[in-house]
């Protein structure tokens, strides 16, 4: 059974050494390890590993967890994690991890146990993953830069791409896409006059277009819009499923529209 997590993840460990100076726990503490927006298949039950002094959680529930796209050779024991722009690489029972390309020594070694992968809990703050563990009363966060989903609305819409995580949110922070719940776009950022869009922090900057649902309203089929900070800001074209200019709407700074210039309008 796959289940959707609208805000967060938790992957539960006993917590009690993370090789961190500022994150020693005493062996009785429990804490979740919390990565925020994401979706991940819990159909199979996440055990940790205590060994040696440390904590050690399984690669591939982690780091699929965040979108890489992990991968085993069994010949070699190598063990992988790629997505566009970042990846992890290392083998099994080696003290290196190459991250983005950039080989690098660590303190502990991956091992496999009754099939699965288990890294030291610290591999996931290691340098270049972007990442960082931060330790809250109620959990371990991992926060930073991410490729993650997050659901927009109850109606099954929901956000792909680029994203930061602080805590328990992420917001989109890139050139994703909006997507409804058959998986189709319907929002996305576009090149304009030299201006691609982007997401900042959760908010629109630059050129984006919205697609109309089907039949919305007999007339407009998607809008191309100018954002600043998160709001509609100058020009805004309105075109019918022809792609022909239907009408135009002008925008000031304070959000109101200052004029409507109507192109094909039969009335």
């Amino acid at each position: 059974m796959k289940k959707v997590l609208s805000l967060f993840l938790i992957l539960m460990i006993s917590f009690v050494s993370l090789g961190q100076a500022d994150m020693v726990s005493a062996a009785s503490d429990t804490l979740p390890i919390v990565i925020a927006g994401m979706d991940v298949d819990t159909s199979t039950e996440i055990v940790p590993i205590y060994k040696d002094g440390r904590n050690y959680v399984p690669f591939k529930a982690v780091f699929s967890a965040l979108y890489l796209d992990v991968k085993y050779n069994g010949t070699t024991k190598e063990v992988s994690g790629e997505r566009d722009g970042f990846s992890i690489k290392f083998i099994v029972g080696e003290k290196a991890a190459t991250i983005n390309g950039v080989k690098q020594s660590v303190d502990a070694s991956a091992f496999i146990q009754n099939g699965v992968t288990y890294i030291p809990i610290n591999y996931i703050s290691q340098k270049g993953t972007g990442l960082t563990l931060k330790k809250s009363y109620d959990g371990l966060y991992v926060e930073g830069k991410v490729f993650g989903k997050k659901n927009l609305y109850e109606n099954g819409n929901y956000y792909l791409g680029e994203g930061i995580i602080k805590g328990r949110i992420f917001n989109q922070d890139g050139t994703g896409k909006n997507y409804n719940k058959n998986g189709q776009v319907y929002y996305e950022p576009i090149t304009k006059d030299g201006i691609t869009g982007i997401f900042v922090n959760g908010k629109g900057h630059g050129w984006f277009k919205y697609t109309y649902p089907e039949n919305f309203n007999g007339y407009e089929n998607y809008r191309i819009s100018y954002y600043e900070n998160g709001k509609v800001s100058g020009i805004e074209e309105f075109y019918d499923d022809t792609n022909d200019l239907w009408y135009i709407k002008d925008w000031n700074k304070d959000g109101d529209i200052t004029t409507v210039k109507k192109q094909n309008f039969d009335n």
